[in-house]
């Protein structure tokens, strides 16, 4: 009966032995991914396990492992990303934080000069109202003045017909005056025939010869006072064509006043249209200066808060960059990420990667055998296809060329390692290919990090 346990004893030892060693193998990888995440945790991206770490890292634990380096890488592009974003939002807030306290400055300045210009317009407007109604009050002064050179005309033509009158009159009194003379004239020789003839008879005509004498006195008297009179009607005669010419030159004088008076009240009437319409466009200038004071007041207002903003955006920007200072990551990941979405179609190529190992791995328990998807017909290798056919400058390096080897090698030794868990074959060589599908799937990623930041140098240049 003894015989019988220590074989069976033994091979439970043997056993527990083996199950201790699995136990503290996967121990240690479980420290040794804890020990990723701890640095990882402490902002360490930059940590990296030593080749015995990564001993026996394969399989599910390869696959863990993977996703453990790919979220530190995804969390250093990121970090990445917000320190350019950051240093770049920095820089800008800086040139706006300037600019807007220049604008904000200037835009007070210019409320505060549209507030004198429409102080002042307003001014100009009212002097404009002033002169339009001083203008008015010519153009009536005009028509008054108008109406008193055209009465003025009137009289003078009145004086002049009057004097033409006086002038007829005048005429008709000479003509009198030379009857009267030539009267006195045959008076003063029928008085000297009488006188004659009065000596003649003697005494009888001494009577008579008085009478004569005396009419003769008279006839001299007479043509003594013709003379006086013919020699005012004379001068009245010509004050009477002096008062004519007088009356003729301020009918003309009339004429030329009325003819500027009317030129006068054509110019006035010209000044009142173009005051109306300069003080109807002043008032819309006026209206759309206050508009625009309105409007600059807004902006001066705009401008500060914008001031404000960029103030408090500079010290957000800086803000990042002190939180993204604390976590250490690796210098390339700041060059890798000025295409955005590149970056993230490649960082899907590797969880796609992760994944396709993750369900091909589901078939193992089973040993059931399946086959694998090609290099060709998986996501990644339709996207290698479409950038040779685009001919993206990339595809000429020797890093794709490199990548597509590395790919094909990872779907190869994937179906390798289910074939050979379907036949069952010793787990040292299952170990070597599932450590060789881990060091391929390095390599694809390494590689596409490589591809990554030509491209994204290419976009920054």
């Amino acid at each position: 009966m003894s015989y019988f346990k220590l074989p069976l004893q033994s091979e439970v030892e043997a056993l527990r032995g083996i199950i201790n060693k699995m136990i503290d193998r996967t121990k240690l990888k479980l420290e040794n991914i804890n020990l990723l995440l701890n640095n990882y945790t402490s902002n360490n991206y930059t940590f990296e396990l030593n080749d015995i770490q990564k001993k026996g890292m394969y399989g599910d634990f390869g696959i863990v492992y993977n996703s453990t380096t790919l979220l530190a890488q995804t969390t250093s592009q990121l970090i990445a990303m917000i320190t350019n974003a950051g240093k770049e939002l920095n820089d800008n807030t800086t040139t706006l934080a300037t600019s807007s306290y220049n604008l904000s400055i200037a835009a007070n300045q210019q409320a505060s000069s549209l507030e004198q210009t429409a102080a002042s317009l307003e001014e100009i407007t009212n002097n404009l109202k002033n002169n339009s109604h001083s203008i008015n009050k010519m153009s009536n002064i005009a028509d008054e003045l108008n109406i008193s050179s055209q009465n003025g005309a009137n009289l003078a033509n009145q004086t002049s017909d009057s004097m033409s009158e006086i002038n007829d009159k005048v005429l008709a009194i000479s003509e009198a005056i030379a009857i009267i003379d030539k009267i006195a004239f045959q008076t003063n020789i029928l008085s000297l025939n009488a006188a004659v003839e009065a000596a003649t008879a003697g005494e009888a005509g001494k009577g008579f010869a008085v009478v004569a004498a005396e009419v003769r006195n008279l006839a001299s008297r007479s043509a003594d006072a013709a003379n006086e009179i013919k020699l005012l009607v004379s001068d009245a005669t010509s004050k009477a064509n002096e008062g004519k010419n007088i009356a003729n030159n301020m009918i003309e004088g009339y004429k030329t006043l009325s003819s500027k008076i009317s030129e006068t009240k054509e110019i006035i009437d010209e000044v009142t249209h173009f005051s109306k319409e300069q003080e109807e466009g002043i008032i819309q200038i006026n209206q759309t200066i206050n508009q625009l004071d309105q409007a600059t007041q807004n902006n001066a207002s705009t401008a500060n808060e914008i001031d404000t903003l960029s103030n408090q955006v500079a010290k957000l920007s800086h803000r990042l960059l002190q939180i993204t200072s604390k976590a250490n990551i690796k210098d390339i990941y700041y060059e890798m990420v000025n295409d955005i979405d590149f970056l993230n179609q490649v960082s899907k190529y590797k969880n796609d990667h992760i994944n396709f190992k993750k369900n091909n791995y589901k078939v193992l328990d089973s040993y059931e055998n399946s086959t694998v998807v090609d290099c060709k017909s998986c996501n990644m290798g339709k996207w290698i296809i479409s950038c040779e056919n685009n001919h993206n400058y990339f595809t000429k390096t020797k890093y794709w060329d490199e990548l597509k080897q590395s790919h094909q090698l990872v779907h190869n030794e994937v179906q390798n390692y289910i074939s050979s868990n379907h036949k069952k074959v010793d787990n040292s060589k299952l170990k070597v290919i599932a450590k060789d599908i881990e060091s391929y799937t390095f390599e694809v990623f390494d590689k596409l990090d490589k591809v990554v930041l030509l491209n994204s140098k290419n976009k920054l240049n």
